[in-house]
């Protein structure tokens, strides 16, 4: 289960709906971004998905974020490469990136 415990409403609703649409997938969540209100961590053995919705527009029902996928080292968490970046991405097309990227 990801902890979004005091991450801004824009945040939790964007984990729900992933956790709601990748049931099979067990994320931890990732807080090295505590004071960011507006970020998490998504982590699975050795890859990171990182969101943020600081300064991007959007409600339940157009939710947008920006994305980064990872690779790391899964010890330190430490990056090791960085596969993609979407500066500005809605939940939907979001979705399937995510799942490519998990069984890449």
């Amino acid at each position: 289960m990801v902890n979004v415990k005091n991450k801004d409403k824009s945040i939790v609703d964007i984990c729900n709906v992933i956790s709601k649409n990748m049931e099979s997938v067990n994320f931890t969540s990732v807080g090295h971004w505590d004071a960011d209100l507006c970020a998490i961590g998504l982590k699975t053995s050795d890859k990171l998905i990182y969101l943020s919705t600081w300064n991007i527009e959007g409600d339940i029902v157009d939710l947008k974020c920006f994305v980064q996928f990872e690779i790391i080292d899964p010890n330190s968490e430490k990056t090791l490469k960085i596969v993609d970046t979407f500066s500005t991405i809605t939940i939907k097309d979001l979705l399937p990136k995510i799942q490519s990227f998990l069984q890449s």
